[in-house]
């Protein structure tokens, strides 16, 4: 088939992330859209999420410089609103047990996470997850809270513009991106 002009902005692969490697959990990992897939892409990411996933195999809590949204949505086309299980979303030190579809605001520098399915009632209709950062990954701040309380969860890979909060000077960021 003939190359077309706009051929390039079709993504139907993308590369394994070092945020979520392959087979690090039960489910798939679509796509991650970003300007190291495509130039100038913001961020985007897209998942099936169709088990549950243990604490250890789940990120500390984080936040960005940028506003985020993740939606978690049932894939029931008889019962879309029901999330088909159970996911644990924490805002700050607020646990939220989630098990309806939901489209979730995060405003910059809000620490958001751990997110992570704790139930799924049918592994053939898991859970969707959609998130979209609106900046670049080299323009993206990702701070992670090392808290004794989160021990239980696992690191962020070492990776650009990934920082533990406590290494920062977070009212200078703050100043700089607000």
């Amino acid at each position: 088939m003939e190359a077309r002009r706009w051929d390039k902005y079709f993504v139907h692969k993308t590369p394994p992330t070092p945020f979520h490697p392959e087979g690090s959990f039960e489910g798939e990992e679509m796509f991650v859209i970003n300007d190291q897939v495509m130039p100038g892409a913001f961020r985007y990411m897209c998942a099936w999420f169709a088990g549950p996933w243990a604490e250890k195999d789940t990120q500390k809590p984080h936040m960005h410089n940028c506003d985020e949204i993740v939606m978690f949505i049932g894939s029931d086309p008889a019962n879309p609103h029901k999330l088909g299980g159970e996911l644990e979303f924490w805002f700050e030190d607020d646990k939220y047990l989630i098990t309806d579809s939901v489209a979730i605001y995060v405003p910059r520098f809000t620490q958001h996470a751990p997110m992570r399915p704790t139930r799924v009632d049918d592994p053939t209709k898991p859970m969707l997850f959609v998130g979209t950062v609106p900046c670049t990954m080299k323009d993206d701040i990702m701070l992670y809270n090392r808290e004794a309380k989160w021990s239980g969860y696992q690191d962020p890979p070492n990776f650009p513009g990934v920082f533990w909060l406590d290494e920062v000077n977070l009212d200078e960021l703050k100043a700089k991106y607000v």
